[in-house]
């Protein structure tokens, strides 16, 4: 079987190093190059072909929400990943709507890191398990102070939601 090729994208090469660190202990994944801005990214995804890209949020030169939207419009084979600090409804659904498959915490990455680009892989979508609470938790706060129904955006989001969750559940058991 072929190792899982994937394309790191961290302004910060420390960042880049740990997440080599915990990658190269896998030996069904292989860490094919890295890149410390947007531009970068998308160039060398567009040259290597990666199965995976991991990005983050914010990125020097432009922002990974836009990397992302690049990448997944030149190449849908590849799935893109952010592993982020920031845990809020609005990052998370501009980094799906922009084309990711999976979203990470940057906190509990040694522990999920691994689960989703295994899921990526396999064609499923990975969302940390604490992002899970966190957005579910909100959207039960809001509708019930609010006391209106969900929008269609934010009921395709809560049963993408659901899933990734019952999905991270059956992993865990």
């Amino acid at each position: 079987m072929d190792p899982i090729r994937v394309l790191l994208c961290h302004q910060h090469p420390i960042i880049r190093s740990g997440w080599r660190v915990l990658l190269e202990n896998e030996p069904e994944i292989r860490v094919i190059g890295e890149a410390a801005n947007g531009p970068e990214a998308v160039a060398l995804a567009d040259y290597w072909q990666p199965d995976i890209v991991l990005l983050d949020i914010k990125l020097a030169h432009t922002t990974g929400i836009l990397v992302a939207r690049e990448i997944a419009a030149k190449a849908k084979h590849v799935g893109v990943v952010f592993v982020s600090v920031h845990s809020d409804e609005e990052y998370v659904s501009e980094a799906f709507r922009a084309g990711a498959r999976g979203y990470v915490l940057a906190d509990s990455a040694q522990t999920d890191l691994i689960q989703a680009i295994r899921a990526v892989t396999k064609g499923s979508r990975f969302l940390s398990p604490s992002v899970t609470s966190e957005l579910l938790s909100e959207y039960a706060r809001r509708n019930r102070s609010a006391n209106e129904p969900l929008s269609e955006s934010e009921r395709k989001l809560f049963c993408l939601l659901e899933g990734i969750q019952a999905f991270c559940n059956s992993r865990r058991d």
